[in-house]
């Protein structure tokens, strides 16, 4: 399988009529509303190794419209419906092409994404729907068909990308060609408002998206073991902090809600001194001699136990409890016996509701008085496991702040419990007052091995299982500059995707300026450990590679019919793309990067602008230079040495060098013309000197 072309015919207000052709297996022409597909011999097949069908590369300046073609092709079906469609009027229109294989009856099959009101008449003609009854597609307006392709015709299957191809297997296209959209968090488009959302209800149109914005953190870890141990060629670091930290603020509503702050403050201050708050301990506390007893890790396990705790309360309790007065009947009673109810409570499980035994949560100065009971309750039957009571605490306030319908997904309780149990296991040195760090060295560290790989599998299924561990829970890696940051987690993401689509059959890879922050040596080096990273035997689907850059060294490692170069001209800055093997037969691959930029590829110039202004400015200062000038000179000749470009060097040297004969020729004309007898020569030597002074 591969993507093979894409034609725009419209997107926003400046490309108009555009083309892409990723293949090399395959030429595609898009001509008078005639789609044409003919097979070509690629003399380079597996090129980059198996399994990566080919690497293709944006190149342009700032805002020639890069982000914008890979949105085209990252952005899932609800970010294309919501910014191509308005008032029920379809803005945009443009189509992907997939080559699918052949199938049983050795038929050639194609894919065809669209987006648009009416593509198949608008964008091209040589097309037989059959039976097909069109008014569901141009409805859906997004949407993918399977088509065979004979006699330069393409003739509809009958199937969309969420039918099976064959009938009782899983082989829906859509979830056979997958793109992973690799970026930064903070710089994704406006375009992919819903980057990180799959709906399958709609999604399945078309083939499946996901962006990458962050990596798994396991992954990383694993990565950065890699540069530790010297394994991935070039990137070596010597050693890597990680830092596990929470960043629970349960005073948050204290400062917002007057409300909260009058009439609950005092009690919320109440079971802060009930509960193990170390952090908040100062040198006055009756709890300060049990604290200095308490060991590093017990410290912090319980006081992030008791933070969460009062998290739930303040954060979630609280608003629930405003909903539930403002829809309270008079005849509710609020007012139960906890005590009666201890058996039941010490039952509960870490994802099950009480408000069929308790009822729903309406007035909170209530449920703060039982939560009260209920901790002296604990503290009393629990004196010496006092992280068993705080468990039996958690499931209790966990139970008032969900609902019946909510059982079987509701992980805030139980992520608390599974970190703090595999916190339990790490050694008491790691532990510090505002959480867990270690080195990460050559010699492997089972404990936080472990715990991240923990922590990791607890994140991917955080959308099944409802938890807040992303944004409560962080892990921070240190000692890493910028560059070295972004290549890790840019590796790290691209092994995720990967390892996440192992049941695709074509995996396309978008990323927008990996390469950014990184040394020009990194960047040298990065398709080549791409490949590598791809390379393994660890998945079986074709990969495609389309990234945008502005890196010669990039480019140096690409071949000329995977290149496209973008430029916006006229007074509509209208995007034109060519590709570089049809550009007077320039090259890039295995290019010198000093050849690359000089083409004007990259740059108009290949010395900075403000060197360049200084230099102009300097050839002109020495063609003006008078007599009696010997400071100037002086400031001109240390000027010319500090230039690094041998060439513009010499150039200026020798202009400097003319001209100071000249000048000595003219500070001199007096003595030279005594020295002449001749008065035909002297009268010419004399024209000829005050020539020279004129210029």
């Amino acid at each position: 399988m591969e993507l093979i072309f894409a034609y725009i015919k419209k997107f926003g207000d400046f490309i108009h009529d555009q083309s892409i052709q990723f293949s090399n297996d395959f030429e595609v022409h898009l001509e008078n509303k005639i789609l044409t597909v003919r097979e070509k011999k690629n003399y380079l097949k597996d090129f980059y190794g198996d399994g990566i069908k080919n690497i293709s590369v944006l190149v342009g300046k700032n805002g020639s419209g890069k982000t914008t073609l890979l949105d085209i092709l990252g952005m899932n079906r609800d970010d294309r419906l919501r910014g191509s469609v308005k008032k029920n009027e379809v803005d945009d229109e443009y189509l992907l092409l997939y080559y699918i294989g052949k199938n049983d009856y050795g038929q050639e099959l194609f894919g065809i994404e669209v987006l648009g009101s009416n593509v198949f008449y608008d964008m091209f003609t040589n097309y037989d729907r059959g039976d097909d009854d069109d008014r569901y597609d141009k409805a859906k307006v997004s949407i993918g068909l399977v088509f065979r392709y004979e006699n330069e015709c393409f003739i509809s299957m009958g199937k969309h990308f969420f039918n099976e191809m064959e009938e009782n297997k899983e082989d829906r296209l859509s979830d056979l060609i997958r793109y992973a959209y690799i970026n930064e968090s903070y710089r994704y488009s406006q375009r992919n408002e819903h980057y990180g959302i799959y709906n399958p209800r709609y999604d399945d149109y078309i083939a499946g998206r996901k962006m990458y914005s962050r990596s798994n953190v396991y992954t990383k870890y694993l990565v950065i073991c890699q540069c530790i141990e010297d394994n991935i060629e070039g990137f070596y670091f010597d050693k890597v902090k990680v830092k596990l930290y929470d960043e629970i603020d349960y005073e948050y509503p204290v400062w917002t809600d007057d409300n909260f702050k009058d009439r609950y403050k005092a009690t919320i201050n109440e079971i802060e001194e009930m509960l193990p708050l170390w952090k908040k301990i100062n040198i006055l506390s009756n709890k300060k001699k049990k604290a200095e007893e308490t060991n590093k890790r017990e410290k912090y396990i319980l006081d992030l136990y008791a933070r969460y705790i009062l998290d739930m309360l303040v954060n979630g309790l609280y608003s629930l409890c405003k909903e539930g007065e403002r829809g309270r009947h008079s005849g509710d009673k609020a007012r139960i016996d906890i005590v009666y109810h201890m058996e039941y409570i010490l039952s509960l499980k870490s994802n099950e509701s009480s408000y069929d035994k308790l009822g729903k949560p309406i007035d909170y100065e209530e449920e703060l008085s039982r939560v009260i009971i209920l901790i002296s309750w604990l503290k009393e039957e629990y004196k010496q496991a006092e992280i068993f009571g705080l468990r039996i605490l958690g499931r209790y306030v966990g139970s008032r702040i969900h609902g019946e319908e909510d059982n079987n997904d509701f992980g805030y309780v139980d992520i608390l419990e599974k970190m703090t149990e595999e916190m339990f296991d790490i050694p008491e040195e790691y532990f510090q007052k505002d959480g867990i760090e270690f080195l990460v060295v050559k010699e492997s560290n089972l404990y936080l091995k472990k715990f991240l790989k923990k922590y990791s599998e607890w994140e991917k299924i955080k959308k099944d299982w409802h938890s807040d561990i992303e944004n409560q829970f962080k892990v921070h890696f240190g000692l890493l500059s910028e560059g070295e940051e972004r290549f890790i987690d840019t590796i790290a993401k691209i092994k995720d995707c990967v390892v996440e689509d192992k049941e695709t059959k074509l995996l396309i890879a978008i990323m927008d300026e990996p390469d950014q922050a990184m040394h020009p040596e990194w960047a040298r080096r990065f398709i080549d450990i791409m490949v590598k990273t791809l390379g393994k035997p660890e998945h079986e689907c074709d990969i495609q590679l389309i990234m945008s850059t502005h890196s010669p060294y990039l480019l140096s490692d690409i071949l000329p019919s995977n290149v496209f170069l973008l430029e916006r001209s006229g007074v509509e800055r209208q995007l034109s793309v060519q590709r570089m093997d049809k550009m007077n037969g320039n090259s890039c691959f295995g290019a010198n990067v000093y050849d690359l930029m000089k083409n004007q590829f990259f740059m108009e110039n290949t010395v900075g602008e403000f060197a360049t202004k200084k230099l102009n400015n300097l050839a002109r200062e020495i063609e003006e230079l008078g007599r009696d000038n010997e400071e100037n000179i002086k400031n001109i000749e240390y000027f010319v040495d500090q230039i690094g470009e041998s060439v513009i060097q010499k150039i200026l040297k020798k202009k400097l060098e003319d001209r100071k004969q000249r000048l000595k020729l003219l500070n001199n004309k007096n003595r030279i013309l005594e020295m002449i007898t001749n008065q035909d020569d002297k009268q010419r030597i004399k024209d000829y000197l005050e020539m020279l002074e004129d210029r």
